[in-house]
């Protein structure tokens, strides 16, 4: 099995794959199970740190994880020929009502920043 490398991405090369990057993994956890999904974004700064907004409806599994935890973790990515740009952004989610029965706006304020850019293997 081919041996997969990385190095650490610096904090100005995550800001840059969060502006490039067109949809995010969202993972809740309920205390027990994971729940991992894409969902679309938008991404906005309060410095240098990250405001996710994510819409989703106001009834389902999501609402009902961010009940029992307000901690989520978002995955985006940047592919390259050789190599792929992986950030994780870690913090608290907060639920905002967005348009009336239209749903919900997640907001997530990016509390940890981390990145990796892996290379791909011949």
């Amino acid at each position: 099995m081919p041996q997969l490398s990385f190095q650490l991405l610096t904090p100005v090369e995550c800001l840059d794959v969060l502006r490039v990057a067109h949809v995010t993994r969202a993972a809740f956890c309920d205390g027990e199970r994971p729940y991992l999904v894409p969902m679309a974004f938008q991404l906005d700064f309060e410095g240098m740190r990250p405001l996710i907004y994510l819409c989703m409806p106001d009834t389902g599994r999501k609402v009902d994880y961010l009940c029992r935890c307000d901690r989520v973790c978002l995955e985006f990515e940047e592919p390259s020929c050789a190599w792929v740009d992986v950030v994780l952004v870690e913090g608290q989610a907060f639920l905002d009502a967005w348009e009336k029965d239209k749903g919900l706006m997640l907001h997530v304020k990016g509390e940890a920043v981390s990145g990796r850019r892996f290379f791909l293997p011949e």
